[in-house]
């Protein structure tokens, strides 16, 4: 299924939309570039904004605090055509269609570039301060995906007593997991091909983990 609020590559973006990624790279480069330097504690607001050469309102518009430009935008939201998909369509199994709405939630914003990325979560996790803010980003992402989840179950009138009271939680965690290779793959090697392409490759993985037979 395709939704046409998916994402469009960057060599297709309009020239407001291409500007306002380039000034938001440009900080992000800035800030990594000070950190590695002074290191996170000491670099400021105001040293950022020098390096970037734009002003302190422009940084707050792009990302909020200093906390914000290194931990990078927050994770991306499905929109209510995917979310519809989701909860009432169901063509698959509850884990692939998580994982396929992960790869379509991808598509949706053109992402920093994989060695910005590395540079961003070495440093994350390297600072106690941006790890912990880093790790209530997750749970927070991970209570809304097992809520959706809640929501697709109640669509399809599963009481509560049919499944496991955690299963929406776990299957959260194993599209996580099936997630980390992907994304780790697109870091080491980005040229070879794209997130979306290695996150497909990861949901034909778990089809065949998945349709093997077992044997006595």
């Amino acid at each position: 299924m395709f939704f046409p609020s998916a994402g469009v590559p960057e060599s297709e973006l309009g020239l407001r939309e291409r500007k306002r990624l380039a000034t938001e790279r440009t900080i992000e480069r800035a800030a990594l570039d000070l950190a590695q330097e002074h290191g996170y504690e000491g670099v400021t607001v105001e040293m950022i904004c020098e390096s970037a050469m734009v002003s302190p309102r422009t940084f707050f518009n792009y990302f909020g605090s200093k906390e914000g430009v290194f931990l990078g935008n927050t994770p991306p939201r499905p929109t209510p055509e995917m979310i519809d998909w989701f909860v009432n369509e169901r063509p698959s199994t509850t884990l692939l269609d998580l994982v396929e709405l992960f790869r379509w939630m991808m598509s949706t914003r053109n992402r920093t570039d994989p060695e910005t990325m590395r540079e961003r979560r070495a440093l994350i996790h390297s600072t106690p301060d941006l790890a912990v803010r880093e790790f209530a980003r997750m749970a927070e992402a991970e209570t809304e995906l097992t809520a959706l989840l809640q929501r697709r179950r109640d669509a399809a009138g599963i009481e509560g007593s049919d499944v496991f009271p955690d299963e929406p939680r776990v299957v959260v965690l194993l599209a996580f997991a099936i997630m980390h290779p992907a994304m780790h793959r697109w870091l080491e090697n980005p040229d070879d091909a794209s997130q979306e392409t290695l996150i497909a490759d990861s949901l034909s993985m778990i089809r065949r983990i998945i349709d093997e037979p077992t044997h006595s």
